[in-house]
């Protein structure tokens, strides 16, 4: 009777999440067996190994759900630290994008007035007027 990890035991998958230390509900505490046959292939049962074969008893204890790990503190402080550091250099970030904006904007700004100073078709009138408003509208807003 060969069967994974996955397949034909009787408390569910969860009993192998288990088996690596992670508490599982069962209906009551239970002996699970690993079998270790010759060949290298591993069993895991609920009724002890034939003779000859390497063994291991594991019993699964009732419990109420999942119960998580307790953090360790050190390592609690340097992930909120990572945060802090992150978001001091977030904020900075993103006033230098915000400044990039601002700069752009001048320049289409520059350009849309040099274009109106020129000359343009009457056609293009009101297109250069809306973007100027537009810009100008961008600018008064985020940047001065």
């Amino acid at each position: 009777m060969r069967q994974g990890c996955f397949a034909g035991l009787v408390l569910g998958v969860g009993l192998c999440v288990g088996w690596i230390g992670v508490p599982v509900t069962a209906a009551a505490d239970e002996s699970i067996y690993r079998c270790t046959m010759a060949d290298g292939a591993v069993e895991f049962r609920q009724r002890p190994c034939q003779q000859g074969v390497q063994s291991e008893t594991r019993v699964v204890e009732q419990t109420r759900g999942f119960e998580a790990p307790a953090q360790r503190p050190a390592a609690a402080k340097k992930r909120k630290l990572r945060r802090k550091k992150s978001n001091a250099g977030a904020a900075e970030r993103a006033r230098k994008r915000q400044q990039e904006r601002c700069f752009r904007t001048e320049q289409k700004l520059q350009r849309v007035e040099n274009r109106l100073r020129a000359g343009y078709k009457a056609s293009h009138s009101a297109r250069l007027h809306q973007r100027q408003d537009e810009y100008e509208d961008y600018l008064s807003r985020f940047c001065h």
